[in-house]
Formats: structure tokens, C-alpha cells, sequence
């Protein structure tokens, strides 16, 4: 057998190598659900939750996340009025560009890069809504993180996104585009 992450992979490579698609089968990445709810209790001294809205992402700081076009995102709703601010969680090659980004919009205080995080789940309760900005996923573990933390969710279209939230009965679903993903947002955050 040959276990794809999602069906959306699992379709990609019976088009890509039409010769095995009999040996394909679908299995999800495991997720221990008691694991993340148990973590995430944990208390973080000197956070807590602005009045202010908060997204949260996590994942490798990596072009394929999609994070320099949520930063810009956050930068023209802020122009826009709404008053938002962003965490990201992880590390990768991309950190001092993303740095970079953010010192050139202005938003030292409203975007913070907290760096790698061996139990993230914390973090999420001081947030108001997850994002997944990415441009590619097979399969967004993050996402599915969320979902098990209650975490509103907003996400571009990538595989495996419909599977994990329907067609938006659980979360947000937005073309994989810039204007896609603000316009979702920017409805979230005016309706919340």
C-alpha cells in the first residue's frame, strides 16, 4: 500500500502515476486529541487576551505557508481600521524576511514571530481565530490542532481543507488568493 495524507493527495498521485493507483489508500496523519487538550491548559505567565483580535497561525516559517501575504494582510486591515493583531509560531528560513516585513509595514507591535514552541496549544486560548494561509498543504495538522481547541478557523483551499472542514460548516474555507483570504477575514473579524 502506498497511504496518502488526504484524499486531494491521493487523487494527485493516481493522475501523476496512473500504474499503482491500485496499491493507494488514504490515512490520516494520528492525532492524539486527549494529548493536545491536556497541553493546552497550561497557563503562560504575563499573557493574556487583548481587546483587540487576535489571529494565530502555526507552522515552519517557510514560503510555501503563505505568511508574507498574511502579514501584508494584517497590515490593510489595520489601514482598513480593524483593529488586529497576529502570533506565528515555528521557525524556518524565512524568519528574517518576515522580520523584515513586518519593521517595513510598522507592525512590531502588532505581529509577533514567537519563534518554535514545543507545546503550542497554549497559545491558542489567548487568540481568537486560527489561520492557514498556506499556498500548499497535504494536509494541515495545524488546522486539525485547532478544530480540536475550538479555534474558529479560516483557511485557502489546499488539500485536504474541504475534508477537514466541510464546505465551511466548520470553518472558513477561501480561495488560495490574497484577495480571497482578506475578504474572509475581514468578514470574520467585522462579524465577531
Amino acid at each position: 500500500k502506498i497511504f496518502c495524507v488526504s484524499k486531494d493527495v491521493l487523487k494527485s498521485i493516481r493522475i501523476l502515476y496512473p500504474d499503482i493507483v491500485d496499491k493507494l489508500q488514504v490515512f490520516y496523519n494520528p492525532i492524539d486529541e486527549t494529548d493536545i487538550l491536556r497541553k493546552s491548559s497550561k497557563v503562560i505567565i504575563g499573557l493574556s487576551k487583548p481587546n483587540t483580535f487576535r489571529l494565530i497561525s502555526l507552522g515552519r516559517l517557510e514560503k510555501e505557508k503563505g505568511y508574507e501575504r498574511l502579514i501584508s494582510i494584517v497590515s490593510d486591515l489595520r489601514r482598513e481600521g480593524i483593529d488586529v493583531e497576529l502570533w506565528l509560531l515555528g521557525s524556518g528560513s524565512q524568519r528574517r524576511l518576515l522580520e523584515d516585513q513586518i519593521k517595513k509595514f510598522g507592525l512590531e507591535d502588532r505581529v509577533s514571530l514567537l519563534g518554535f514552541q514545543s507545546n503550542p496549544y497554549p497559545y491558542f486560548k489567548y487568540c481568537d481565530i486560527f489561520v492557514c494561509s498556506s499556498l500548499i498543504e497535504g494536509y494541515s495538522t495545524a488546522v486539525t490542532e485547532a478544530l480540536i481547541l475550538g479555534m474558529p478557523v479560516v483557511s485557502t483551499l489546499c488539500a485536504g481543507t474541504v475534508e477537514l472542514l466541510g464546505n465551511s460548516e466548520y470553518g472558513v474555507i477561501t480561495s488560495n488568493s490574497y484577495d480571497g483570504l482578506k475578504n474572509a477575514l475581514r468578514l470574520v473579524l467585522n462579524k465577531t
